[in-house]
């Protein structure tokens, strides 16, 4: 390590310097234990370090020319060979190349040294935004050339006119007189059988050291495409020709496919509409730091997100490794890379621009690479008023990349509403009306944009053998869930957060299928991201940050939405609640987006009851093109000859002969007319008198006279009230708590969540599956995406309401520090909180009774909900019976003030 800066003036890139340490290249020296500890990572030296090895040079490299290729350093290196100055790298996304013939001596030992600067120029993507990371973390080696060579081998595929066109240059050392040479080119299939073969002249004009672009085209009139089903590579090898005699050659993969956008805005490949079903990846190492450039690595990468229906990646502000491109090419995933654009540095923008033809230039041949954009979320530059400094990099890229690719798709801002771009990736955007938006196809970036997810896995920081360190986060979870008395059965209530998670991500999928204009979404994310500097530990992944399925270990659940074809319903979350005598009625819609049209698909769908059918049907002879989305049914659900409320499932295949796919959609059937308690003597405070007609409560009874009240808020004499003995059912409203913290049905914008119901008999009649599905999703807000309602404040170890309100429906949730600013939302440090919520919660006060709950249930009988008049059914029969008796201590009235908000009216 190098903090002083003193290695070039100690010449420590001699064979004398004496180097201490060992490291692997390629990999980042945090990794590997280089630098004291720093908050989320083990190790973490920022500044230089050197590296040095000794290479004897083979006898018959003699009268070739010598190459230091450099795959990628973090973030800039001086490479010495031999005590002299042999090159410089700036940047650590594209790999780098050095002539050093004339420092080396062949059949000799030979010193090459590289001062790394981790501090160097960068611009910031999300490779480098938990850390700067240091060090040759890209392969690196030296490789003996002939001159002149082939310099570049760029295959173009036309698959409609079924050829290849190859397009090759060649550079040489000096600029010598002309030299004219020819190229020879052969296609070979997977097993090394020869299928279409080329040739061409190239030639170098006197004085100039690269060659003009020779261009050859070979047919290949029986091709065989490339796609994510069937990633079929071709071997493409080049001779360059001298004198009859090859003096160099150039091996490649590629693959036959075009990615293209029609006039109305459809995205194809390979001539038929495709759906890209993509999921992103923070470029966040929990054990290496960086992405690692190891292909086998991302193969098993791919293969598990193919095994849960993905085909694609976005990669946040990062174009990686060689290898991961491979490693797609042959797995049959596609690839969207991005500018090193993260954090807006202006300092970095000449950095950016040079990049970009050397990213294009770089990885062109890879099939799997289907859209690079030049940075993520380019907000500035949205409007009428876009900001001039970004527009100018924005455009330079877009003009350099198609300069050096016109194969692939280009994005200006992944995220964000600008142009010039080929796709539309904001969702906002897909809305707008005009030529430019519906002319090109939509990808949603970041899918769904709510980063919503279950509980945290509170021992996955025991997995976390390599760089990066937990930073208090999840241990703070840990230390909280100890507080709560949960850490017994904390693992029981995060399976049910993942049963809520499932949902939504259920709902949304489906959703965004059903849309007839989307052609794509990047799910975010690809795992969990751990504790960093934007924000504490967040659990949206699809995979937990180790890469484990420990969320959803079949993944036959995330299929039924996730894969080429896929049937939906025009019901969300909202409306799953029947009443057994109100007939719904739901349009069943598929999406197909497989090889081939479905001709004479057969549908059969039904509800059932458990193992008991009640509806049934088929429909059949249907016909669905490929990229359609189309009703394919319109069915009546109900009604229903139910004596008890239950889960109904509503299940449906469609089998064809190019796809066999179903799904099943959950509704909560309520009898008619509910339970019907024996209300009478019970008195109704609530100002809508909705809640009284519906109990025939009589509206002139006096407290002194009132079996029990129902009240949406604490007056003085009902507090007098139920302290001499009697029962309140508070359907507690905004304000009616003094402490209370708000629960929604799904989490907050970057939150996670989870319900818990609690073996009770007030619940006992209530269907459920132990957490708040869907039949309480109407209790919770009118929208899923509602702020939720005020519950009961259960977090504080000591408090009132933990003591003395037990909750019989509650949740956890993480969230905010208390006082913390809503502009600090990426702070770590003002997240690191979990709350504890009484939704449905019982207690005493002197002498008598409460149940108090925030879900909606006055509202939701106004509106004629079933699920609402049966809880709340439920809940006065509960109270009126015998076996109300909540077993917490009672409050005295002066502790029932400092719980409930106590106010004259």
């Amino acid at each position: 390590m190098d903090p002083e800066n003193e290695g070039v003036r100690r010449r420590w890139f001699a064979e004398d310097a004496s180097y201490p340490d060992a490291i692997e290249v390629p990999g980042c020296w945090q990794a590997q234990g280089f630098g004291p500890p720093d908050r989320y990572l083990r190790h973490n030296y920022q500044g230089k370090a050197w590296y040095r090895r000794i290479a004897r040079i083979p006898p018959e490299w003699a009268g070739r020319r010598l190459w230091i290729h450099i795959g990628g350093a973090a973030n800039s290196a001086h490479v010495f060979v031999n005590n002299r100055l042999a090159g410089y790298v700036e940047g650590f996304l594209t790999p780098y190349e050095f002539d050093v013939t004339e420092a080396l001596t062949t059949g000799a030992d030979n010193v090459i040294a590289c001062r790394v600067d981790s501090a160097g120029p960068a611009p910031v993507g999300m490779f480098n935004f938990v850390a700067r990371w240091g060090g040759l973390y890209r392969e690196a080696y030296l490789e003996a050339r002939s001159d002149p060579r082939i310099d570049d081998l760029f295959v173009m595929p036309d698959v409609r006119g079924k050829r290849a066109r190859i397009r090759t240059t060649l550079h040489r050392n000096a600029p010598e007189p002309g030299w004219t040479g020819r190229l020879s080119v052969r296609i070979r299939e997977p097993g090394g059988k020869q299928f279409a073969t080329g040739e061409g002249t190239v030639e170098i004009a006197a004085g100039e050291t690269g060659s003009a672009v020779a261009a050859i085209d070979v047919a290949l009139p029986d091709c065989r495409t490339w796609s994510p089903e069937d990633p079929f590579l071709y071997t493409i090898e080049t001779d360059l020709i001298s004198n009859a005699r090859a003096i160099d050659r150039v091996e490649d993969r590629f693959g036959m496919r075009e990615f293209e956008a029609t006039p109305d805005g459809r995205l194809l490949l390979n001539g038929r509409p495709y759906f890209v079903r993509g999921i992103g990846d923070d470029s966040v190492e929990v054990t290496t730091g960086v992405l690692r450039p190891d292909k086998q690595v991302s193969i098993e990468r791919f293969r598990l997100a193919k095994r849960y229906g993905f085909n694609a990646a976005r990669y946040l502000g990062h174009t990686p490794s060689k290898e991961v491109f491979q490693a797609a090419d042959e797995t049959g995933f596609l690839i969207m890379a991005e500018g090193e654009v993260y954090q807006k540095i202006p300092e970095a923008i000449p950095l950016l621009k040079n990049q970009v033809s050397r990213i294009a230039k770089a990885y062109r041949n890879h099939p799997s690479w289907y859209i690079w954009s030049s940075g993520n979320e380019f907000f500035e530059c949205q409007g009428e008023t876009p900001d001039p400094i970004w527009m100018d990099y924005i455009q330079y890229a877009h003009d350099a990349f198609r300069k050096v690719d016109p194969t692939r798709f280009f994005v200006a801002s992944d995220g964000a509403d600008v142009f010039p771009t080929d796709i539309i990736t904001q969702r906002r955007a897909f809305e707008i009306d005009d030529a430019r938006y519906r002319s090109r196809p939509h990808i949603w970036h970041e899918f769904p944009n709510t980063y919503r997810g279950p509980l945290p896995d509170l021992t996955i920081d025991k997995k976390w053998s390599g760089v990066y360190q937990d930073d208090n986060c999840i241990s703070a979870y840990r230390r909280q869930v100890a507080e709560l008395g949960l850490t017994r059965r904390y693992p029981e209530i995060r399976r049910r957060s993942l049963e809520l998670f499932h949902l939504y991500l259920k709902n949304e999928f489906e959703s965004a299928r059903a849309r007839k204009t989307m052609d794509g979404y990047a799910y975010w994310c690809f795992t969990d991201f751990p504790a960093g500097p934007e924000g504490d530990m967040t659990c949206y992944g699809m995979f937990s940050t180790v890469y484990e399925p420990e969320k959803f270990p079949d993944p036959a659940p995330i299929l039924r939405f996730n894969r080429e074809t896929v049937l939906s319903i025009d019901a969300g979350p909202i409306g799953r609640a029947l009443s057994s005598d109100q007939p719904e009625d739901v349009a069943l819609i598929v999406s197909h987006f497989g090889e081939a049209p479905i001709q004479g698909g057969r549908l059969a769908w039904q509800v059932a009851a458990g193992q008991d059918q009640l509806l049934g049907g088929v429909v059949e002879d249907l016909r669905v093109a490929i990229g359609e989305v189309k009703q394919i049914a319109a069915l009546r659900l109900g009604p229903f000859n139910l004596a008890e409320p239950g889960r109904i499932e509503l299940r449906a295949r469609l089998e064809s002969s190019v796809c066999v796919q179903d799904n099943a959609w959950d509704f909560w059937v309520f009898p008619a007319g509910g339970l019907r308690p024996d209300a009478r003597g019970v008195a109704s405070l609530l100002a809508d008198p909705t809640v009284a007609r519906r109990y025939g409560l009589d509206s002139g009874l006096s407290l002194g006279e009132a079996r029990a009240v129902i009240a949406d808020r604490m007056t003085p004499s009902v507090l007098d009230y139920i302290a001499g003995g009697g029962l309140v059912v508070l359907l507690a409203g905004a304000g009616a708590l003094q402490r209370t913290q708000p629960i929604a049905f799904w989490p907050p914008w970057i939150r996670s969540s989870g319900t818990w119901i609690e073996d009770h008999p007030l619940i006992s009649g209530f269907p459920h599956d132990g957490f708040c599905a869907y039949q309480f999703a109407r209790l919770f807000g009118e929208g899923t995406d509602a702020e939720g309602i005020p519950a009961v404040d259960l977090t504080a170890r000591d408090s009132l309401e933990r003591i003395k309100l037990p909750a019989i429906i509650w949740g956890l949730s993480t969230g905010p520090q208390p006082g913390a600013s809503p502009g600090d939302w990426w702070k770590p440090e003002s997240r690191w909180k979990l709350y504890r919520h009484g939704i449905l919660c019982e207690g005493r006060i002197g002498q008598g009774r409460i149940l108090t709950t925030a879900l909606r249930l006055a509202s939701g009988v106004l509106h004629g909900y079933p699920e609402a008049e049966y809880l709340l059914d439920g809940i006065l029969r509960h109270v009126l019976s015998d076996r109300f008796q909540p077993e917490a201590p009672p409050m005295t009235v002066a502790e029932a003030r400092r719980v409930f908000a106590v106010r004259a009216g």
